[in-house]
């Protein structure tokens, strides 16, 4: 469980990184953008409590990794393809608009430090599942999962909304 959340908290920062790169190119040929940054989240926000599914890749760490490797370097590879956020399954517009965003608002040392935020958060999850042993436990941990998935969906879109009125009310300086 410790490689996996160390994999997501890396995977997280590599993508941090690779953001505030790409804001850099982006800030040097004047597409720096409050505005158009809350517009992302603005759309984000609106897809997030649609409800409808974003494109994604349909792909997981290959089964094999788990009598193949050791656990910690499993551990370690899914967790930072799940901190990345883009190479597995992608289950929420925030991914994307988290990095358009970052672009847009141009800041490599934010980006790299909401990126670690946001993997080492993805990695967390999976201790919500240290207890379960049995396939009836994870049968009824999935269910209450679905229970929760509509009351996440209006948070996530409060949440958006909150950061589209920072971006407004600071020209996108807070960020």
């Amino acid at each position: 469980m410790i490689a996996f959340l160390i994999g997501a908290t890396i995977g997280g920062a590599v993508l941090g990184a690779a953001t505030g790169l790409i804001a850099l190119g982006a800030s040097s040929m004047g597409l720096r953008s409050a505005t158009l940054a809350a517009g992302v989240l603005l759309l984000s926000a609106l897809w997030e409590a649609s409800g409808r599914p974003v494109p994604s890749l349909t792909r997981q760490v290959d089964d094999a990794w788990l009598t193949k490797y050791r656990g910690w370097v499993y551990g370690l590879g899914f967790g930072a393809q799940l901190g990345v956020g883009f190479v597995t399954y992608v289950t929420t517009p925030l991914t994307y608009g988290f990095v358009a965003a970052g672009i847009l608002l141009g800041d490599p040392g934010v980006l790299l430090a909401s990126g670690v935020v946001y993997g080492t958060t993805r990695g967390l999850s999976i201790f919500t599942t240290a207890g379960v042993r049995s396939p009836d436990e994870l049968r009824s941990f999935f269910l209450r999962l679905q229970r929760l998935l509509s009351p996440a969906r209006v948070g996530a879109s409060l949440l958006l909304g909150a950061g589209l009125t920072l971006v407004f009310v600071t020209g996108g300086t807070a960020l």
